[in-house]
């Protein structure tokens, strides 16, 4: 299900920059956004993010996801459309991704999704979700 992140460092807030479209959007490098995941059961997890992707004005998120039973990895989230073909408009993008469980992992485990700005200008991120 969806949950509450952590601002740990930055400007990262929750608001509407457009009437009707919340976010939490930084626009200060470096800030960092922690989300906290608990996971269950011993099938293959995966979490969802949803961010603003457009042709202009936003910046980068590095993400790092890591917790004692499923190692760790990361990904790098561009804002900016990277197609020249790609039409000019701002819409929402989805990033799905995988949690490798560890073998011999307890029937719950927490796991931590770290999301770091890179810049430039600001960077949206509509909602996170695990399943």
């Amino acid at each position: 299900g969806g949950i509450s992140p952590e601002a740990v460092s930055g400007n990262w807030r929750l608001f509407e920059d457009r009437p009707g479209k919340p976010g939490w959007i930084a626009t200060e490098v470096g800030s960092m956004l922690r989300f906290r995941f608990n996971l269950s059961g011993y099938h293959e997890h995966r979490f969802v993010i949803k961010y603003l992707r457009s042709y202009q004005s936003l910046g980068n998120v590095y993400m790092t996801w890591h917790g004692e039973y499923i190692g760790s990895d990361q990904r790098t989230l561009q804002g900016l459309w990277t197609e020249k073909t790609h039409p000019r408009v701002s819409q929402t993008d989805v990033s799905f991704e995988y949690v490798n469980m560890l073998p011999k992992h307890p029937r719950e485990t927490l796991f931590t999704l770290d999301v770091k700005f890179l810049g430039p200008g600001k960077f949206k991120l509509i909602s996170a979700l695990s399943c």
